[in-house]
């Protein structure tokens, strides 16, 4: 595993810009794992003394394509200290995979596709609602993105947590199927739900889900396609998505204006985070090496100046599969397609 930095001034004050170098990441980096189960979300409880991370099963004749084949999830509770051992939150009647999100209080809201599961602080189990076809949640506004009923193409329509309908339904205006990924859908502040185009891959969509109005709209580029889930910076006004495997754009949401692109050619993406501060981007993912054999990568980009940061790649795994920074920005957590997941300190990362 190496990591490539580029020293910059407005990553730590006190390093100026100094060029690419080469290292190994230490061997004491903290590890935490229960078996080889790929990890598909990871979520901060909002002290950060605890991380949540949703895993599944991959078809075996096609692992990179695991959004789409995976199957019976679960979800493990950890202590944030190295080595800790996990409380088990077991998801049943899951189609894909249970993705994991704290409350406010430090409760844990476990959801699927087809139900809620409620948890308290350790993990104990304490309802289940059930909530078909539930793609993405907000826990701050105990909000629920579901598909409609009804056969193809799919709409989108807002849920609370009793299940009931609190919005209108949205539609693609070109009669596409819209799809909000599972994790970070909504922004921040609760008022826009971001979803693609399913099967195309071709636009991603801001929509007021109180109003039902599409705010805005961004197309991918002829012969490209969106990838991996779109991401809403922490003041919920601009959104970044990937676009092929060479870019990734940042849109101001209100105004439409490209504010930042970002390069990258390290392969297939799989997850798009923002700093707690909305200072740094970082995007993780699957690549071949000039073999053909697949490694994980994951970039950190200086939102303001584009510039790239810091690259990790590792060769152990075929694909670092989701990422979640601390709250308090110190740390990023990093999910691997071997089950495992692995905590890069700010230092680790830009030293």
């Amino acid at each position: 595993m190496m990591v490539r930095a580029v020293r910059s001034s407005a990553m730590l004050a006190a390093l100026s810009l100094a060029g690419c170098v080469s290292q190994s990441v230490p061997e004491n980096s903290p590890y935490f794992t229960r078996g080889s189960e790929t990890i598909y979300s990871i979520a901060y409880s909002p002290d950060g003394k605890q991380i949540a991370t949703g895993h599944c099963w991959l078809s075996p004749h096609d692992e990179r394509s695991y959004r789409y084949f995976a199957s019976k999830g679960f979800v493990d509770l950890w202590s944030a200290a190295p080595k800790s051992q996990p409380v088990v939150i077991t998801s049943s009647k899951t189609e894909r995979v249970a993705v994991p999100t704290f409350a406010g209080d430090q409760s844990l809201v476990v959801h699927d596709t087809s139900e809620l599961i409620f948890c308290d602080a350790a993990g104990t189990e304490q309802a289940r609602r059930e909530i078909p076809r539930a793609f993405a949640l907000d826990t701050a506004h105990q909000l629920v993105a579901c598909l409609t009923d009804d056969d193809q193409p799919h709409r989108l329509q807002i849920r609370n947590f009793d299940g009931d309908i609190v919005s209108s339904e949205f539609a693609d205006p070109n009669g596409r199927s819209l799809y909000p990924h599972t994790r970070r859908a909504f922004s921040p502040d609760g008022h826009f739900l971001a979803a693609c185009t399913r099967f195309d891959s071709r636009s991603v969509q801001i929509w007021n889900w109180s109003t039902g109005e599409l705010v805005r709209q961004f197309e991918a580029d002829e012969h490209e396609r969106i990838y991996c889930p779109p991401a809403f910076n922490n003041s919920s006004d601009a959104l970044a998505y990937v676009q092929s495997a060479e870019e990734v754009r940042l849109h101001n949401i209100h105004t439409g204006e490209l504010l930042q692109t970002f390069a990258q050619q390290s392969g297939r993406s799989f997850d798009l985070c923002f700093s707690p501060d909305d200072r740094y981007l970082a995007l993780c993912g699957s690549g071949d090496d000039p073999q053909g054999k697949a490694f994980g990568f994951l970039l950190v980009w200086d939102v303001e100046s584009g510039t790239q940061l810091s690259e990790i790649t590792r060769a152990d795994v075929w694909g670092i599969t989701a990422m979640q920074f601390s709250p308090d920005g110190q740390t990023l957590a990093a999910g691997l397609s071997d089950g495992k997941l692995v905590t890069y300190s700010r230092h680790e990362l830009l030293k």
